[in-house]
Formats: C-alpha cells, sequence, structure tokens
C-alpha cells in the first residue's frame, strides 16, 4: 500500500539530486532493485556515489522504503547540511539518546533548525516522514545557504 504522503527513498533521492546539483562521479553503483528503465535511477547513483544516502546492503537500494525521521536526519547530515556538526553532551529529546545510530546527525539537524521534535523532549526517530516535512526541511536548508 503506498501512502501518498509519506517519502520514499527513491524521491527523497530524486529531491537532493537536483537540489544540490550532483555531479557524476567516476564511480559505479549498480543495486539489483533498481531497474534500468527506472524512473529515479540516476539521482539514486548520484546520491550513491556522493554517499549522501546509501545502499541497505548486499547490493539493493530499497528504493520503494519509507524514510523515518532518524534516516532523514541521517541523510541530511551526510549531504554536509550543517554549518557545524553537534558535539553536546547533553541529549534534546527522551526518545533517541546518546548511542543512537543516528543521535549526531539529529542533533546536528536540531541545532541548525532544519528538523525539530514533534514536542520539546520527543523526536519521534521511527516516524515516517511525508513530503511536507520534506519540502518544509529542503525551504529551510536553501533559507540557510547550506545547499552551496
Amino acid at each position: 500500500m503506498v501512502h501518498i504522503n509519506r517519502i520514499t527513498r527513491a524521491q527523497v533521492a530524486a529531491i537532493l539530486s537536483e537540489f544540490l546539483s550532483l555531479p557524476p562521479l567516476n564511480k559505479t553503483t549498480s543495486f539489483i532493485d533498481v531497474e534500468k528503465s527506472f524512473w529515479a535511477l540516476e539521482s539514486i547513483h548520484l546520491v550513491a556515489q556522493h554517499k549522501i544516502i546509501n545502499g541497505i546492503g548486499e547490493g539493493r537500494f530499497s528504493p520503494h522504503t519509507i524514510l523515518t525521521r532518524a534516516q532523514m536526519a541521517q541523510v541530511l547530515y551526510n549531504a554536509g547540511f550543517y554549518s557545524q556538526s553537534a558535539n553536546n553532551g547533553a541529549n534534546s529529546f527522551e526518545d533517541v539518546n546518546k548511542y543512537y545510530w543516528a543521535y549526531i546527525a539529529i542533533e546536528t539537524m536540531k541545532q541548525e533548525g532544519i528538523m525539530a521534535g514533534y514536542t520539546i523532549s520527543r523526536f519521534g526517530p521511527n516516524n515516517p516522514v511525508t513530503r511536507a516535512q520534506m519540502a518544509a526541511m529542503i525551504y529551510r536548508i536553501h533559507e540557510k545557504g547550506l545547499n552551496k
């Protein structure tokens, strides 16, 4: 079942490759679950080559998988949308401890004002990202000039 308001890995790849005007690199990438005729093939290759969105292992990209908020924070971090990486000792959210795999990315995106929690103490790392949230993040990144 497709959730129209949620955003997939392929859609994020397409948005970010266009937003950043990513040039092709002399690196070969291929994923067994992305057909040569897939609409976002080029974008997927570009974000993978630039190490913004990696494959999920075993030669797969999983283009139809919905991104979680933690994954989105990591993708935006990988793209370099920050002026300084967060290094605060106290974590901002009760549902993201400092040993969580995307902790630094989440804290950095909060620090930059690109992503916020649902409440002052709850980030919702496993919640899906919506298209509206993605649009708001891209707007904030553009307004801050972090896409240069």
